[in-house]
């Protein structure tokens, strides 16, 4: 690619965490990996720098099932992307989404009381 074009790319990922004792350290994780990933790197010696936006959704206050997590958070990263560059948002119940679609069962889905 010649130098002074670029073509933004969207390539997600997903970070699954277990003992979640506090929103703040979900916080503190978000803003690390934002950092991190926001770090300049060399590419054919060019300065290329990134960034990236992180939505969260919490098990079980959010919901119960891996698909509607997924979709949860998905919907509160597109929030971040509207707030600005290096945002992590928490999903909320105001947010406006195709909440029912989330919630459609799926194979994965236990229920939220059986996974402990």
């Amino acid at each position: 690619m010649p130098a002074g074009n670029s073509k933004p790319i969207d390539n997600e990922f997903c970070v699954i965490l277990e003992n979640v004792t506090s929103t703040q350290a979900v916080s503190r994780l978000a803003n690390t990996i934002i950092e991190m990933v926001s770090r300049p790197i060399a590419v054919e010696g060019q300065e290329v720098t990134i960034g990236a936006s992180i939505g969260i959704a919490l098990y079980p206050q959010d919901a119960g099932a891996a698909r509607a997590l997924l979709v949860l958070a998905d919907n509160a990263m597109y929030k971040a992307k509207e707030i600005g560059p290096g945002q992590h948002v928490f999903w909320s119940g105001g947010m406006c989404i195709s909440y029912e679609s989330a919630m459609e069962p799926t194979h994965d889905a236990a229920p939220a009381d059986s996974v402990r």
